[in-house]
């Protein structure tokens, strides 16, 4: 800590905030809502092309497939620093999940 500054407004500075916090989540729900939409259009050529692969999504675009979803994950963390991405794994298998069936999601570290 510098000499002149206050620990009050250091403080402030580097703790995150509630409104931070909110506007991640309202990010986080826009990408996956268009990712998996976007993964949706194409199912069933991903189906054919990629089975039981994992789809690494962002900006509602495949970036890249991967066969284990722990890779998917590593990479969307190197790659995008924000936590925001969402992994989609390729199956015709139907899991009733609710909202966590169609992707997870990462909070920045």
């Amino acid at each position: 800590m510098r000499e002149n500054s206050s620990p009050a407004k250091s403080a402030a500075l580097s703790a995150p905030t509630a409104a931070a916090g909110d506007d991640f989540r309202a990010r986080q729900t826009r990408e996956v809502e268009a990712n998996y939409e976007a993964f949706r259009a194409r199912f069933d050529e991903l189906c054919r092309e990629h089975p039981g692969e994992y789809a690494l999504m962002r900006g509602g675009k495949i970036v890249e497939f991967f066969q284990a979803f722990n890779d998917a994950v590593k990479t969307g963390r190197l790659l995008y620093g924000d936590g925001v991405f969402s992994v989609q794994k390729v199956s015709q298998e139907k899991l009733d999940l609710g909202y966590w069936n169609h992707a997870l999601l990462h909070a920045p570290r």
